[in-house]
């Protein structure tokens, strides 16, 4: 079975996306300026809380379909416990010997 017939490889990779969109959008929140000189306000606070729980969510599900996905286990193992796992070989750094 290839990566393309995986439909569990293919949800974990939709999240992939999702959390980089996710990360992208928490790092403008964080360097937006403030509407305070001192402190949050509770709208911004908001921002950042929802940010980060849609972050942990999509992890959560991103990892919990790679590591029933057929090609992605090794990888997403290898995510979650790397003292655990070893890298997979795709994921090696060639250069590194």
């Amino acid at each position: 079975m290839d990566h393309n017939s995986d439909e569990m490889g293919r949800l974990a990779g939709y999240y992939n996306k999702r959390i980089d969109e996710l990360l992208d959008s928490l790092r403008r929140t964080l360097d937006a300026p403030r509407e305070l000189t001192q402190g949050l306000t509770y709208r911004e606070f908001l921002d950042i809380q929802r940010l980060c729980e849609n972050l942990r969510e999509s992890v959560t599900i991103r990892d919990t379909m790679g590591t029933h996905s057929n090609t992605d286990r090794d990888l997403y193992r290898w995510i979650a416990h790397p003292n655990k796992y070893p890298a997979p070989a795709a994921q090696e750094d060639p250069v590194t010997v």
